[in-house]
């Protein structure tokens, strides 16, 4: 089966080949939208942990500041 998938990234990606291309062009297709959907899962994640330590970082620098208006 990888070996299918294999000629037909390669005939999709050089263009050549002509005959039936239908069948390659699905796989390539099929190929591409499972990279992106992995891609976006990780953007999104990355995205989340990149919020959640700005907020972390938000409320450690909102109690330094009511501490150092603590100690005046």
């Amino acid at each position: 089966m990888s070996g299918v998938m294999e000629v037909g990234v390669d005939v999709g990606l050089r263009g050549g080949g002509g005959g039936d291309n239908k069948y390659n062009n699905k796989q390539i297709a099929r190929k591409g939208t499972e990279d992106i959907y992995v891609s976006a899962e990780a953007f999104i994640k990355n995205f989340r942990q990149q919020l959640l330590i700005q907020r972390l970082q938000s409320i450690e620098n909102y109690e330094q500041m009511l501490a150092r208006n603590l100690n005046k």
